[in-house]
């Protein structure tokens, strides 16, 4: 594995976390209503573009990869 693979790995594993301390329960029993608050929340926090990116590409990921639910 690159160390580029275990960055990304490592900041997925960080954002779907942020996501599910946000939630307060797991992250794959997230609705799309849930997701918008944390939107929201991150961006009134003022959240850089940048991280809030990783931060997309990361939910991305998992709820459609991992959990198999790419409509959220």
């Amino acid at each position: 594995m690159t160390a580029s693979r275990n960055t990304t790995q490592r900041n997925y594993l960080r954002d779907v976390g942020r996501f599910a301390s946000f939630l307060g329960r797991p992250p794959d029993t997230a609705m799309p209503d849930d997701l918008r608050r944390f939107q929201v929340g991150q961006q009134d926090d003022g959240v850089p573009v940048p991280t809030w990116n990783s931060i997309v590409s990361a939910l991305r990921f998992f709820f459609t990869h991992t959990v198999d639910r790419p409509d959220l």
